[in-house]
């Protein structure tokens, strides 16, 4: 693949990125009583280009390796084959930026409107959204409620390359929603518009570096969910791979009624 079209590539999906974002950031400004969004911070368009090289990289990756596949086939089955990859990694990729989206504007605007301290106010949680579960998703989601650094180091796909992946999403605390509600229409709180000032204290390149997914792939982020747990448990208590388990049992705990 050439050069051309790898850059070609990389814009189109920062097209679509920047869109979705600013979309999703607009939806959610609304939602709590502020206006449109339209990025113009140079900061965080440089952090979706970022990602968007990430995200081509690995899509020119996995359809590199399932044509290499399809040229085994038989020659009358090929061009379907090509169809179906074509058609499926387009909506893959477009569930991907909408979920990426969609978790981004919501942490950005909690953290750059001074709605929520990064580092300390437990607002994101885990949900499973469909009946189908899976064991690390369900460890995943007894660690709720999560601060934003830690949501955002798990990632908008916590668990990525489940097989339930699409019923799982990142939901905000209604409790603080309601607040921030209250907040933005007593004069309280601006909601960030994107605009390089952020409304919140401190610089926004600070904030933004410590929302960053956690690096070494899955193996990074099996290691922040066990810091989580044993944060959220005061000690060193787990160990090996029976963290979904003892997850599984800290939350049955907390959901026994009180004697």
């Amino acid at each position: 693949m050439g050069a051309s079209h790898v850059k070609r590539m990389e814009d189109a999906v920062y097209r679509q990125m920047l869109g979705k974002y600013e979309a999703e950031a607009t939806r959610f400004s609304r939602s709590l009583g502020g206006g449109d969004f339209k990025l113009t911070a140079a900061w965080k368009k440089r952090e979706l280009r970022k990602e968007s090289r990430a995200i081509a990289k690995s899509l020119r990756s996995t359809m590199w390796k399932e044509r290499q596949r399809i040229k085994g086939l038989p020659v009358g089955e090929r061009t379907m084959a090509r169809r179906k990859l074509v058609s499926y990694k387009s909506k893959q990729l477009d569930k991907i930026l909408n979920q990426n989206a969609r978790f981004e504007a919501q942490t950005d605007i909690l953290a750059h409107s001074g709605i929520a301290d990064v580092a300390k106010a437990k607002v994101m949680n885990f949900m499973l959204l469909g009946d189908r579960t899976c064991p690390i998703c369900e460890g995943i989601a007894a660690g709720n409620p999560y601060t934003i650094q830690q949501a955002t180091t798990l990632g908008a796909q916590a668990h990525p390359n489940c097989a339930d992946e699409w019923d799982q999403s990142w939901v905000t605390d209604p409790n603080m929603m309601a607040n921030a509600r209250r907040q933005v229409k007593d004069g309280e709180v601006r909601i960030w518009d994107g605009k390089p000032r952020t409304p919140a204290r401190g610089r926004a390149s600070k904030k933004t570096d410590r929302m960053q997914v956690r690096k070494g792939g899955w193996r990074g982020r099996r290691i922040e969910q066990r810091k989580v747990f044993r944060q959220r448990l005061g000690g060193p208590r787990i160990y090996g791979d029976d963290l979904d388990e003892q997850l599984r049992a800290y939350q049955r705990e907390l959901r026994q009624p009180a004697t």
